[in-house]
């Protein structure tokens, strides 16, 4: 009888020790890791939004850089300026697509300018501009003042006041981390877009942010912005050729296009793969009648331009 009692132990003990080895045996061959890169690679389906907006930027085939080039009265041509007069000028033309650089003045106003220290400031000499002088403006001392001595400066409030006007432009944002020389204050691309949410939020899905870095994609979704174009300017050149990372990345995180330098144009082993993922892919810069040889030989989607010549 004692013996027979034991029977239902035993039965227990042995169904924890097969439980204890199944919870063994999955810890040592399924890792916390191969659990995150499952997770990371699992397919999501792409909005039909940003499917049209694809449709839409590869029908122009061009992004106009930096709000695209000015001539002066003597006729020479000024690429990067990102002035007040290239909204008007670029969008007469039929360009809806239209990149801006931004940095920031020293009491945190965002301005359209590449980078201070490029020297493209109201009233300066570029060649002559010392050390001192290329430093961060306040905002009133740069918006008093001409770029390249000629033309006017804008601010993120003027590009947001045109799109209000011009209900088809689209803004696709240029902003690289900056410390903020008063304060210490690194500004960036999620500094950007933080402003662009509080004050514009119904201009969220005409804004395209570009990110220089994966970690960057789901701060700038949960923003609102759902149109995402991955730079791969700040990439070091061995990140630039990982065609797996992106392909891989593009399919958890879907994006409208990813934009690269012309030099990897002839790097076969980048451009075949890359033109198979499931996004746009645009190179920079590209001007005049190189922008239609270029889609021609290479097959990408479009360029970043400084003509604001349609093709």
């Amino acid at each position: 009888m004692e013996q027979q009692k034991s029977h239902p132990y035993i039965r227990f003990l042995i169904l924890i020790l097969a439980i204890a080895g199944m919870v063994a045996f999955f810890c040592l061959f399924i890792s916390p890791e191969s659990l995150s890169l499952h997770k990371q690679t699992d397919e999501v389906a792409v909005d039909p939004a940003l499917i049209a907006l694809r449709e839409q930027l590869a029908s122009g085939h061009t992004i106009i850089h930096a709000g695209g080039a000015l001539t002066d009265p003597e006729g020479n041509s000024h690429s990067y300026t990102n002035a007040l007069e290239t909204l008007p000028l670029a969008y007469e033309q039929g360009n809806r697509f239209i990149e801006l650089d931004f940095s920031y003045t020293t009491d945190n106003k965002a301005v359209c300018l590449h980078k201070w220290a490029d020297g493209f400031y109201p009233g300066q000499d570029n060649e002559d501009a010392t050390e001192e002088e290329t430093g961060q403006m306040t905002y009133d001392e740069f918006m008093a003042g001409k770029i390249d001595g000629l033309f006017t400066p804008m601010c993120l409030d003027d590009v947001l006041a045109f799109m209000e006007t011009h209900k088809d432009m689209y803004l696709i944002t240029d902003i690289k981390p900056q410390e903020n020389e008063a304060t210490g204050q690194i500004q960036d691309v999620l500094t950007l877009c933080e402003e662009i949410a509080a004050k514009t939020p119904e201009l969220c899905d005409r804004i395209i942010v570009q990110i220089y870095h994966e970690n960057e994609y789901d701060p700038v979704r949960e923003l609102g912005f759902s149109s995402i174009i991955y730079t791969l300017y700040e990439l070091t050149d061995a990140e630039k050729l990982d065609t797996d990372e992106y392909l891989s990345f593009a399919k958890s995180h879907p994006l409208l296009a990813v934009t690269f330098p012309k030099k990897l144009l002839k790097n076969e082993d980048f451009l075949k793969p890359m033109l198979t993922g499931d996004f746009l892919m645009f190179t920079h810069t590209v001007d005049g009648d190189k922008k239609q040889k270029t889609l021609d030989q290479y097959g990408i989607d479009g360029v970043y331009t400084n003509d604001i010549t349609p093709l």
